[in-house]
């Protein structure tokens, strides 16, 4: 029997059901439509075919046109959203997401059973699931996927979904068991994010150039820069799923919103992601075209302070008096159009978890006081690091810049190209204050659980309070929805309104747009799509 490492703590959990899971899923979600992306194009032809013979039909192509390029190949240490294309099409999981997040369908494993203490998760697998190297998946993969998890540890996310894991042993070829040191309302939905993707042991090394997976798509080619391409896996376990999708999918960046939505217009691409609030009337007028969208959103966009470094360390005043200089209302309505929602809450208000805070409000004043009980010296310059490739991160900047000169603080702007924003700000730590756009999981516990722990690969922070710690563990081991509501609540008064590791400016909306090819499309809670049960036109 495999063990788990020893940084993988014991701690309290709930008992999972499905009920449970399929009552929070409706409770926050409502009716979700099934996520279709469509897009054909015919391939480049070939040579001429002869006198009187029809011509070759070409292979169907999904284009989609990002804002950015990838960034990662190997799942196991991806930290952005533009990485979950090939992560989602070329890995396959032990479960899969359903649209509402929360109630898992198979994947892998075609079948499971949960102890009655929900101690024990014993998955069967399919037998002739197949890698893209040929050969068949077993077991001993999903073990030492698990294995390479833990052994990332924080620079992958793995781990920290992982909490509850205390071991976890391979019992047979197509027979993989887990056990957990207390019952986790949160560890089955969470088999299904993308660093739980089964990895090919035997082609590790090639992983981040050559990833092999046992995904609908085998991985082609990436060309920085230009495009990513993944061709339909023939071997692929579900057959018949697989004869409704595109023989190819290529992805490419676009970084210009303008030109992406040009490109979608001309039919250079099919789908176009990350459309800003100010582009949904443009999309919603053109009868060739369709604006996409979640049900409920659970992104979130907040400026976040390094609690390792001055001069936000060991500062909770000074935190708290940008918090109260910040104009929300001009962020929301100069820079995203009125789209989202400026309520402190880290849960979205259509969540059934959601609660009233007595939110910080814009108050000069009173930030101007708090700035002078901090003691900081005023002449020193506060340097704030943003991403240029968003569209949203330098105006953003520049609000708060202004707000903040208003109570003669002096901020210096730091624009960074997104890559070098992951690595050297996220990853890195390398920040005094930064802005931060999460895209997180629906249940209470994942939209902000990683970002408020410490050591967790949201946390860049390095936030920690041994209450929030405490609360956390009881509301994963707390199976009744008002308890969990209190505690989180809780948890709410305690980090966001008192500590003030971060400042949510507001919910994020997130929007696609596609060609009218594209049918029964909806993006997950996350803003990811859910690229199974596609419906497409070609």
């Amino acid at each position: 029997m495999q063990r788990s490492p020893s940084h993988v703590p014991t701690i309290l959990r709930a008992s999972l059901n499905r009920r449970q899971l399929l009552q929070i899923g409706a409770g926050s979600m409502g009716a979700v439509g099934l996520l279709g992306l469509v897009g054909c194009q015919p391939a480049a032809p070939g040579a001429a075919p002869a006198s009187g013979d029809a011509p070759a039909a070409g292979p169907t192509k999904l284009t989609i046109g990002y804002d950015s390029d990838i960034l990662k190949l190997d799942p196991g240490i991806q930290q952005s959203g533009v990485d979950w294309p090939p992560a989602a099409l070329v890995y396959s999981r032990l479960v899969e997401y359903d649209n509402t997040m929360m109630s898992p369908v198979p994947g892998l494993a075609e079948s499971w059973e949960i102890a009655d203490d929900g101690l024990t998760y014993t998955f069967h697998l399919r037998q002739g699931a197949k890698f893209h190297s040929g050969r068949e998946v077993t077991a001993a993969d999903v073990a030492y996927t698990f294995t390479r998890g833990f052994e990332i540890g924080p620079q992958g996310r793995f781990a920290g979904y992982m909490l509850a894991v205390d071991t976890f042993e391979a019992s047979g070829d197509y027979e993989f068991v887990i056990h957990l040191s207390q019952p986790d309302v949160t560890f089955f939905p969470n088999l299904a994010v993308m660093s739980a993707s089964i990895v090919d042991s035997e082609t590790i090394d090639q992983i981040d150039t050559m990833p092999i997976g046992s995904g609908p798509y085998e991985f082609v080619e990436w060309v920085p820069g230009e495009h990513v391409l993944y061709r339909k896996f023939q071997d692929y376990w579900d057959a018949e799923q697989l004869a409704q999708w595109p023989d190819e999918i290529m992805t490419t960046p676009i970084p210009e919103t303008q030109t992406r939505i040009a490109n979608l217009q001309s039919g250079q691409i099919d789908v176009a992601v990350s459309i800003p609030p100010e582009f949904f009337e443009q999309i919603e007028s053109d009868p060739n075209l369709q604006l996409l969208g979640q049900e409920v959103s659970a992104s979130y966009l907040c400026l976040i302070f390094s609690n390792e470094r001055p001069p936000f360390q060991d500062n909770k005043l000074l935190r708290q008096a940008i918090a109260h200089a910040i104009d929300k209302e001009a962020i929301l309505n100069n820079v995203f159009f009125g789209s989202g929602e400026t309520q402190c809450n880290l849960i979205p208000s259509t969540h059934w978890a959601y609660t009233e805070l007595d939110c910080p409000t814009r108050d000069l004043d009173e930030a101007k006081r708090l700035l002078a009980e901090s003691g900081f010296d005023t002449s020193t310059p506060i340097t704030f690091r943003t991403f240029t490739d968003r569209g949203f991160g330098v105006p953003v900047a520049e609000i708060i810049q202004s707000n903040l000169t208003e109570i003669g603080l002096n901020v210096e702007i730091e624009p960074l190209e997104w890559a070098f924003y992951v690595e050297d700000a996220w990853v890195g730590r390398n920040f005094e204050m930064t802005l931060a756009w999460y895209t997180r999981e629906i249940d209470p516990d994942g939209l902000f659980s990683s970002v408020l722990r410490k050591e967790q690969g949201n946390n860049p922070m390095r936030y920690y309070n041994a209450d929030v710690e405490a609360l956390f563990d009881e509301g994963k081991a707390t199976t009744d929805d008002d308890a969990r509501k209190q505690i989180y609540e809780e948890i709410m008064n305690i980090a966001i309104l008192d500590d003030t590791p971060l400042v949510k400016l507001q919910t994020m909306e997130i929007k696609w747009a596609a060609n009218n090819k594209v049918q029964n499309f909806t993006l997950l809670p996350k803003g990811y799509p859910n690229f199974y049960n596609w419906s497409w036109t070609g």
